[in-house]
């Protein structure tokens, strides 16, 4: 799963194919592109992603109690094939 996070104002959000969402403050957008894979951004943007079956794990395995289960989490490198900056 990709997200982004603003650099202006801290929101972190994740995209969509059907139309681009924006953060709270409007200096950053993206969308999925309709393969589902490929992403667009552009803004004072950090990319992230979620690794979707260890987030997946997490999700089935939470508990009533006690710590949350972790899963995988990183900051998506700045030359990403599927993931392009526009500006």
């Amino acid at each position: 799963m990709k997200l982004l996070f603003c650099n202006s104002c801290n929101d972190t959000f994740r995209l969509f194919v059907d139309s681009p969402k924006t953060c709270q403050c409007g200096a950053t957008q993206g969308q999925y592109e309709e393969d589902g894979l490929h992403a667009w951004y552009s803004g004072p943007a950090t990319p992230l992603g979620f690794a979707n079956g260890s987030f997946i794990t997490a999700l089935g395995n939470q508990p009533v109690e006690g710590p949350g289960r972790t899963f995988t989490a990183f900051v998506i490198e700045k030359d990403c094939p599927t993931f392009t900056k526009r500006d």
